[in-house]
């Protein structure tokens, strides 16, 4: 029966890439969209290899680690992480995770091929030998589940140690190996308690820097973002808005817009624009043109008066002396009538009294 892979990874193309690599060297490829459905395959089937992206989807790269670790069918399958050069990951962590090695994404088919047959070779004396102890995830004195946890990373190392010395040294008799608990008590005891503290230790930091670290790669994270896309931005715009291709954007379009769109608001606009010139102009104007017509009244009337006057004064005069003859013409019987009756009158007055007195004194000397 043909030993079976997992690929792991969100990309098809991946997924693709590794059947068609590792489909001919007799292994039986399966792909999964994320770690949660790979570990539910891995509960029915044992892969020799699991091949797994560093960025998976639906669960953490640690956290999917440790599920397999807590499987005992995978006691002997071997975890390959694709990273992306940006990742930095930290390796030695990783491999104490259970990953046994890196690929660099994007990868070559010869890359791939390599890893295999290395990962293939380190197990062939492992399955003519002992096998191996199987690791229990998490060890008893803790259950974080971070991915750098320092105290599961040394009880890992320990665990390590034990491995690769019962690989390489089986042991000898029973009676050794039922000594070493007893002798390692007291030792197990400061273990457990500097696991204790240390993971008391590990909590706080954690809590603090799952506090900080958001914020500081946030306020980094935007001011690198602004920086960069302002700088790009800068250059981008730059090369697009120099003066020669605004010239060769801007002038068709304005040739061939900007009449139609003039017209256009001008047709829209005309009523206003009348109604606003009325309302402004129309006082401007009467000021400006009453002052004009004074203006031109005055200088108009004291250059041509003296001639008009001088044209019409010897009509005016002939006219006054026509005037005057018929109004003597007229007057001329009534006064002398007056000056006659005034002298008659006069005459007859001086006569009475002359007469009247020596009329008046015969009166007398009648009577008497």
């Amino acid at each position: 029966m043909p030993s079976s892979i997992f690929i792991v990874d969100s990309s098809p193309a991946v997924r693709r890439m590794v059947e068609q690599i590792s489909t001919p060297e007799g292994f039986d490829v399966v792909g999964f969209q994320d770690g949660p459905a790979a570990l539910e395959a891995a509960r029915r089937i044992s892969p020799a290899l699991i091949i797994a992206d560093y960025h998976l989807d639906n669960i953490t790269f640690s956290g999917f680690c440790k599920e397999v670790n807590k499987l005992e069918n995978l006691s002997e399958t071997y975890l390959i992480s694709l990273v992306n050069p940006a990742d930095r990951p930290d390796e030695s962590l990783l491999k104490t995770l259970g990953v046994k090695a890196f690929l660099n994404k994007p990868f070559q088919s010869e890359d791939l091929l390599e890893v295999i047959k290395s990962l293939q070779q380190k197990a062939q004396p492992q399955q003519n030998g002992n096998r191996l102890k199987r690791r229990v995830w998490p060890p008893d004195s803790t259950s974080t589940d971070t991915d750098d946890d320092d105290a599961v990373m040394d009880q890992l190392d320990v665990s390590d140690e034990q491995e690769d010395l019962t690989m390489d040294h089986p042991p000898e008799s029973t009676t050794a190996t039922k000594a070493a608990p007893a002798a390692a008590g007291p030792e197990e005891a400061m273990k457990g308690l500097f696991g204790q503290l240390l993971e008391s230790m590990t909590e706080r930091t954690e809590k603090r820097i799952a506090d900080l670290l958001p914020q500081a790669i946030e306020k980094e994270l935007t001011a690198r973002i602004h920086s960069a896309v302002k700088k790009e931005l800068d250059g981008q715009l730059g090369e697009i808005l120099s003066q020669e291709q605004l010239t060769t954007i801007v002038h068709p379009l304005l040739v061939q817009e900007l009449p139609s769109f003039i017209k256009q608001e001008m047709a829209a606009s005309e009523a206003l624009i009348r109604q606003a010139v009325s309302d402004i102009a129309t006082p401007v104007i009467k000021d400006v043109l009453d002052q004009s017509v004074r203006d031109l009244a005055e200088a108009s009337v004291r250059k041509q008066l003296p001639e008009v006057v001088r044209e019409h004064l010897g009509s005016i005069d002939l006219l006054v002396k026509e005037e005057i003859r018929q109004a003597t013409l007229k007057q001329a019987p009534l006064i002398a009538d007056d000056i006659v009756r005034a002298t008659a009158e006069q005459t007859v007055e001086q006569a009475v009294q002359r007469i009247v007195p020596e009329l008046a004194e015969q009166h007398i000397k009648a009577e008497l």
